[in-house]
């Protein structure tokens, strides 16, 4: 953990009691002039915290708390548990620690602080910089978290000698901003400001979109921002493309795993459950999480009764045959999603969903697919 999470080269897996006693603190638009400390070969210290804010009303007043809680998930334990991440209900946020010393009070203090600080002072490094050689100017803009920026100059190289006598013993940064890894504490911190510790650790409920909605849907970040779902699928509609990891493997209940689930299931054949299967309607459930695509199963569509095995197999070997045709044939290929989506309509008596689809309608498709 360190500069090449702040770099972006690595990912960290990644008040509260302690840590934010002997800070450096900003004062909006005060520059605060520091030197690095770190020991041979010590980087800063990475961690996740959650950001917790919570509305109350005092006296007739609505009083908003804020609330930090360092994550148990760190780089050496990215699978502790933790309440709040399974919850999804919480953003968590990544942070830097280190010692510096501050000129102003003349004393070593701790340097916490976000991207905005680190990766500056990060990318100089990367350029050849020796950046424990120079001062440091950082300026805060703002007032509100919303719009808080920070500001970070290189002042240059200047001369100085650590005398801990005068100035203070250096930190043991890692304990200081050590994980919070007890659920009572957490739980504490939450419900001390007014929050709901059951409210805050319970996921979220999928909410459906119809099967055009999915289609429309834009990815908000990541390497398709601004993509929309439809563009994704008719790139790539393998198993192990982009929408059937969201559909069935992101451990994130969103939008972006709701609308990859309508079109994973209705276009690409396979049964999750919980998903509605007539795509023309709105439904709100909590599917079953999966880590493996689930066996494709069918259902006939008056009664919805499962299938046996050896039938279900052949349905879905017809399943497959359609959809490599989808992905291969010219006339799909040039024509698109509507192309497919038609097509869909012609042979299913207007179904869109190809679990839906009754043997002789799921017949006529195959073979209106591959003549």
């Amino acid at each position: 953990m360190g500069w090449s999470n702040i770099t972006g080269d690595e990912s960290i897996i990644p008040s509260t009691t302690g840590g934010n006693l002997n800070e450096i603190k900003f004062e909006t638009d005060k520059a605060a002039k520091i030197r690095l400390m770190l020991r041979d070969g010590e980087e800063p210290y990475s961690y996740l915290e959650h950001c917790i804010e919570v509305e109350t009303i005092q006296n007739g007043q609505v009083v908003r708390q804020f609330r930090t809680i360092r994550c148990p998930k760190t780089s050496k334990n990215p699978n502790a548990p933790c309440k709040l991440c399974d919850g999804q209900q919480v953003r968590r946020r990544v942070r830097h620690a280190c010692n510096c010393f501050d000129y102003e009070t003349g004393k070593i203090q701790k340097l916490n602080a976000g991207e905005q600080v680190f990766k500056t002072i990060a990318t100089t490094r990367k350029m050849g910089v020796n950046i424990l050689g120079v001062d440091w100017g950082i300026m805060k803009t703002g007032v509100d978290r919303n719009d808080t920026t920070y500001t970070v100059t290189n002042l240059g190289p200047s001369q100085f000698e650590y005398n801990p006598e005068t100035m203070g013993a250096m930190f043991d940064i890692e304990q200081e901003y050590a994980p919070i890894t007890s659920e009572d504490d957490m739980k504490s911190i939450v419900e001390g400001i007014g929050g709901d510790w059951n409210a805050l650790t319970t996921p979220p409920k999928l909410v459906y979109p119809t099967l055009q909605e999915a289609l429309e849907h834009k990815m908000p970040n990541g390497r398709y921002k601004d993509q929309t779902l439809r563009q994704i699928w008719e790139s790539d509609r393998s198993p192990r493309g982009f929408i059937a990891y969201l559909a069935l493997k992101s451990d994130r209940q969103n939008d972006e795993k709701a609308a990859a689930q309508v079109i994973y299931s209705a276009l690409g054949g396979v049964y999750i459950e919980g998903v509605p299967t007539n795509s023309g309607t709105k439904n709100i459930q909590k599917p079953v999480q999966q880590d493996t695509p689930a066996p494709m199963q069918t259902h006939d569509t008056a009664s919805h009764a499962p299938v046996d095995g050896a039938t279900s197999s052949v349905r879905a070997d017809k399943i497959a045959q359609i959809n490599k045709a989808f992905t291969t044939q010219k006339k799909f290929i040039d024509g698109g999603f509507d192309a497919i989506i038609n097509t869909m309509k012609q042979y299913g008596g207007g179904k869109t969903n190809i679990q839906d689809f009754t043997d002789n309608e799921l017949d006529a498709l195959l073979a209106g697919c591959t003549n």
